[in-house]
């Protein structure tokens, strides 16, 4: 089948940022240190998710409205935002800009181009109706090599932007001491934590459980921890997957979603044509699994009730 016949483009009705918000955005942060364990997958895949809205399948009734979302990707290898067809022109154009002061003063000129500064940052995804903030690997190094520089930089800048989202979804870094995953959890308000079913889990999120905690106790004592969620998990049935689950929930002192993210072929099909499964033809088990994933998260974030 070409990709036109597989890619749904929402891009006509992808929501614009407005100045007239209905709340402030929920940032959520997705966390762990390993590689390929489905961190960028599930950003992505929720965002799509949230950006179209949720309709209940047998009444239609609307659940969940489109949501205004934007990620922002922090990783040096730009995973999301290849994913998502947005490429940083220069450290400059990236995430990196995130972490730039705001100017000094209360004046309303320097406002608006603080705001405007920021909005620009924002790029509409190529076959999604969210927007993405790219990484760019030099904007990133930059940042994370920056001495003395303060950690709440990054959560003043995104203060501006939660007035015009209502989800903004950040794709942490893989490196624990870095300054952005550290600045992350100083402005997050939530936390997911994808992990692959196997019996070193709870020891490779060991640096993760630190930096939550830390800024509990200090920072951002607000902070939410949402839960672990099983990603790469076979089929249904899947006893391995179940077992590391119910040995998080012994285990751990964080909640672990009951729904699971399988290893499917659709989820890397939509990463070749730069949607989520939410934008393909024929996914409907991997829609399954991410709106299982999204019903369950949106109740613990308090964004659905019940």
């Amino acid at each position: 089948m070409p990709a036109a016949a597989q890619v749904i483009d929402l891009a006509s009705r992808r929501p614009e940022p407005q100045p007239a918000p209905r709340r402030l955005a929920r940032v959520t942060l997705f966390a762990n240190l390993k590689g390929g364990v489905g961190k960028t997958t599930t950003a992505v895949n929720l965002a799509g998710l949230l950006a179209r809205g949720i309709v209940d399948a047998q009444t239609r009734a609307v659940v969940l409205p489109p949501q205004r979302v934007l990620l922002v990707d922090f990783e040096r290898l730009r995973t999301a935002s290849e994913w998502l067809g947005v490429r940083a022109s220069g450290p400059l154009d990236s995430c990196a800009a995130l972490f730039e002061p705001l100017a000094a003063g209360g004046a309303a000129e320097v406002a608006d181009a603080e705001r405007e500064r920021l909005l620009a940052l924002c790029r509409p995804a190529a076959h999604e109706p969210v927007h993405v903030v790219p990484a760019d690997a030099r904007g990133v190094t930059f940042t994370d090599e920056a001495r003395g520089e303060s950690e709440y930089t990054f959560a003043d800048n995104l203060q501006v932007l939660r007035a015009h989202y209502d989800h903004i979804l950040v794709d942490l870094p893989g490196q624990a001491t870095s300054r952005m995953f550290r600045s992350a959890f100083v402005a997050a308000d939530g936390v997911v934590m994808p992990v692959v079913p196997d019996s070193g889990t709870l020891t490779s999120m060991g640096p993760v459980a630190v930096a939550i905690e830390d800024a509990k106790r200090g920072a951002n004592r607000g902070l939410q921890v949402d839960g672990f969620l099983i990603c790469r998990a076979g089929a249904k049935g899947d006893v391995d997957a179940a077992l590391i689950r119910e040995e998080l929930k012994a285990s751990s002192r964080y909640h672990v979603f009951d729904a699971m993210i399988r290893t499917l072929k659709p989820i890397q099909r939509a990463a070749f044509f730069k949607t989520s499964v939410f934008g393909l033809d024929g996914a409907a088990r991997a829609q399954e699994d991410f709106r299982a994933f999204g019903h369950e998260w949106l109740r613990r974030s308090g964004a659905l009730a019940g």
